[in-house]
């Protein structure tokens, strides 16, 4: 009789650890799924000030602005855009380095 209430137990017991991991792995994918598709609507601007708002030290005592499947995801996104070359126009307002004269 107790070896039948003890195998019982376990076996809620067992069964109980097991729903519970599989609960926090649905919701560990749901939040991989949800910074996924937050990151993939991001322009390369806001994903360059994304890496560095993860690579800057926190302030003593706070918690970072960002949690680190954020910051992994935004630092993989960035990597994989293309480098791009910027035309900077020349403004008329700069002093001209060799003024004829």
């Amino acid at each position: 009789m107790q070896y039948r209430v003890a195998v019982i137990v376990s076996v809620v017991l067992g069964a109980v650890i097991v729903a519970d991991g599989i609960v926090k792995t649905s919701r560990a994918r749901l939040h991989v799924s949800t910074v996924k598709s937050k990151v993939s609507t991001m322009s390369q601007r806001q994903l360059a000030v994304g890496v560095k708002e993860c690579d800057a030290p926190p302030e003593s005592g706070e918690r970072s602005k960002h949690d680190a499947d954020f910051c992994a995801e935004v630092t993989r996104a960035l990597d994989d855009e293309p480098l791009q070359i910027v035309q900077v126009p020349q403004t008329t307002s700069m002093p001209d380095p060799h003024p004829q004269k």
